[in-house]
């Protein structure tokens, strides 16, 4: 059964679907489930009424400011990836459909 408008007890006087987002600015992760987000909700039937928030985290604030890191990097580093795995992550980066 689909709620009458005004009644969906998750969306009270049919506010908006509120979706926050949080992520970090440089993160090539974050882009792109930003931009798969963006498709999705042009896609739904109700998209209209989806207010997407979005809100700065920074992932790693240790980071040096002003000093570049590479990616593979940075994830065999500051995440334990081993190198071949980290390699292949973001060769197969590019090639996500957005």
């Amino acid at each position: 059964m689909t709620p009458q408008p005004g009644n969906d007890p998750l969306r009270p006087g049919n506010a908006p679907l509120v979706v926050d987002v949080w992520s970090d600015i440089m993160c090539p992760f974050c882009y792109i489930g930003d931009t798969l987000l963006a498709q999705a909700v042009e896609k739904f039937a109700h998209g209209s009424e989806v207010e997407v928030r979005y809100h700065s985290y920074q992932l790693m604030p240790h980071l040096p400011v002003g000093h570049a890191v590479g990616l593979d990097d940075l994830l065999e580093k500051e995440r334990g990836f081993p190198r071949a795995q980290a390699e292949a992550m973001n060769a197969r980066s590019p090639r996500v459909r957005l």
